[in-house]
């Protein structure tokens, strides 16, 4: 994995944590909401200050008393994100004041050996000299003041982060995004966790533990695999709350800045209009698409032969995505998944040449002829992009082009020279 110096954010739940990082990183990627516990995992996210690039953990509210499954979880993963850290920020609360809670989490951050800088947030007023003094009684030295939702005190902070943070190594370069989606409980974290070979998002059998896109960066291959395991996508008949809504949008929004999209299904379950709509949406903002059929091991002889044929019925008009059979669990077919990444990502980056396209123009112009769009007189066609492939044709007589003949340039196109799994995008112009 990359090595970037890291930073992690810990604190009670609801002192700002999230909305820290979204000041420090001018993005609103993770979810923040006045609710205790929105954010379940550790999120990371490349923050640059005045030239320094280090990541940034946001990580769940700290509730040492809580005797649930799902915060004993949290406090796991913010445990492992504080062994984790090169520096610790720890996150207190201003206006509430000093609460028992907070001392239960500078208690469990003396016993980790790292840096900490004790941070109060949500002195607003910058001529509030006072309102911070009583956290000394916790023995991190001099607190900060700072407001993380207006700015104040942030700078300030972050100089003095990057002064003690250890020198960089090189700016961190991704060759390739993944996205994980899928519905809830599909298994998406356990096939991150399986690929990653350790732990870093909560797995739950509890639909919606991963809540915000959980971004990990692995060096596979010589290149640089960034994988973004996304919260569940729920029907609106299944419900979900504000922030599972906010949850969605980011989701898709993790798709637009991915390459390729792992659509994960329960191959013990039925597959769903849903699933291919999940897919539809990841081609549809540029991705190229893989279905996984997760817990595969769970089926026996008949009833994989059973999927298989529902795999083949249902995902029809996805035809040229591939569909791997996996288990998160055992890490059966892990690397024809992996094997199946990499074509994938070849087929999006491959580039034909304008010979070869308009050899095929003239195969498709005739064909053309008997399939309901003589009108149109096909001129010329040349690729200008890659990753996704994208084409350019001129032809006569543009507008009666209608989305049945783009469709079935596209479909010639894929015959030919395949783009397994990749949107083709074309772009129609009238020819002078």
């Amino acid at each position: 994995m990359i090595r970037l110096p890291v930073v992690a954010v810990v604190g009670r739940p609801n002192v700002g944590k999230s909305t820290l990082i979204n000041r420090i990183c001018q993005s609103s990627e993770l979810v923040v909401q006045e609710k205790p516990g929105s954010t379940r995992d550790r999120k990371y996210m490349v923050a640059d200050w005045r030239g320094r690039l280090f990541q940034l953990v946001d990580t769940g509210g700290l509730d040492l008393r809580s005797g649930e499954k799902l915060h004993q979880d949290v406090v796991r993963q913010a445990t492992l994100a504080m062994e984790e850290a090169d520096l610790i920020l720890f996150l207190v609360d201003g206006k509430e004041g000093l609460l028992p809670s907070d001392l239960e989490v500078a208690s469990a951050l003396r016993k980790v050996t790292k840096l900490v800088f004790l941070v109060v947030n949500k002195i607003d007023n910058p001529e509030d000299h006072y309102s911070h003094m009583e956290f000394y009684s916790l023995g991190f030295g001099d607190p900060i003041a700072i407001s993380a939702l207006h700015g104040i005190g942030v700078g300030d902070l972050l100089d003095g982060v990057v002064k003690y943070l250890p020198v960089k190594e090189g700016e961190l370069k991704v060759d390739l995004s993944i996205a994980i989606v899928g519905r809830p409980n599909v298994g998406k974290s356990s096939l991150l966790n399986r690929i990653l070979g350790q732990e870093r998002v909560i797995v739950s059998d509890l639909p919606g533990t991963t809540r915000d896109a959980i971004d990990t960066v692995v060096k596979m291959d010589d290149l640089m695999v960034q994988f973004v395991d996304t919260a569940g996508i729920r029907t609106k008949k299944s419900g979900y709350d504000d922030v599972d809504y906010y949850s969605v949008i980011r989701t898709y929004r993790s798709l637009e800045r991915g390459q390729i999209a792992l659509v994960v299904i329960d191959g013990s379950a039925e597959i769903s209009r849903k699933d291919v709509t999940i897919g539809w949406e990841a081609l549809k903002r540029g991705c190229s698409i893989i279905f996984v059929l997760n817990k595969w091991d769970k089926l026996a002889e008949e009833e994989r032969l059973a999927m298989n044929k529902a795999a083949t019925e249902k995902l029809a008009d996805l035809a040229f995505a591939p569909v791997v059979r996996v288990s998160a669990k055992t890490g059966m077919g892990l690397n024809k998944l992996l094997k199946t990444i990499f074509q994938v990502f070849q087929e999006r980056s491959k580039k034909i040449s304008t010979k070869k396209l308009n050899e095929l123009l003239q195969e498709i112009a005739q064909k053309a002829q008997t399939a309901g769009f003589s009108a149109l007189k096909l001129k010329y066609m040349s690729q200008i992009k890659t990753d996704p492939p994208t084409f350019i044709l001129f032809l006569k007589n543009v507008s009666k082009a209608s989305e049945p003949f783009r469709r079935f340039v596209i479909n010639n196109l894929r015959a030919r020279f395949g783009f397994s799994a990749a949107p083709i995008r074309l772009i129609l112009r009238e020819a002078e």
